[in-house]
């Protein structure tokens, strides 16, 4: 049985201006469930997919607390190197995805 559960974490934080990417554990062949605590613009979304990718996860599931979108969001979705296979967003903030 062991080596049957595997897990890992992607731990994003910044340093003055740079982001801080790492992966603890292992992803290879895994379906993965990605949660973060909002989605802006879109580039935390972009790079976790370039990671995961890199590292042989299968495909991922998105879930975040608060979907603000910001302009470029969406797009930056559709640029994914391995997109999510399902998203969920809580819009906990006011949202503006369909103002003029």
């Amino acid at each position: 049985m062991e080596g049957s559960v595997g897990g890992g974490m992607v731990m994003s934080g910044a340093s003055g201006r740079k982001k801080l990417h790492c992966l603890s554990g292992s992803v290879r062949d895994k379906t993965v469930i990605v949660v973060d605590d909002m989605i802006d613009t879109g580039g935390t979304l972009r790079y976790t997919s370039e990671l995961l990718r890199r590292e042989g996860a299968n495909d991922f599931y998105m879930l975040s607390t608060h979907g603000i979108f910001s302009p470029g969001a969406i797009e930056a979705k559709r640029d994914c190197a391995l997109r999510p296979k399902k998203g969920v967003a809580h819009f906990t903030l006011p949202a503006r995805l369909f103002e003029d």
